[in-house]
């Protein structure tokens, strides 16, 4: 049950990341964008600073979910070793030739 739960908070940022990624065209107008937006006397005004925070936590969103793939990975291989041979501490899988993507 935790690991399921586990599962979900992970997936979340993906699937937000995803919800929201750019096309490769609009990125550039989406730099361009940011970087014309108005600085009064060198500080952002208070709608720059809204976008600024918005494209802050999108980039966040992206960064936790390429940081969590090798964990997600390493979940499923636990619980697909756990339902494949049996689960504890001292089951331990041995691969004749190296682990591929369909392992």
């Amino acid at each position: 049950m935790k690991t399921r739960r586990t599962r979900n908070l992970l997936a979340a940022p993906l699937v937000g990341a995803l919800a929201l990624a750019p096309t490769v065209f609009a990125q550039s107008a989406q730099w361009d964008e940011l970087s014309k937006l108005p600085f009064k006397e060198s500080y952002p005004t208070a709608g720059a600073s809204a976008r600024l925070y918005d494209e802050l936590q999108f980039q966040r969103a992206c960064q936790v979910y390429l940081w969590a793939l090798p964990a997600m990975n390493m979940v499923a291989m636990r619980d697909g070793q756990a339902a494949a041979f049996g689960a504890g501490n001292n089951v331990l899988a041995i691969w004749k030739d190296r682990p591929n993507a369909k392992t």
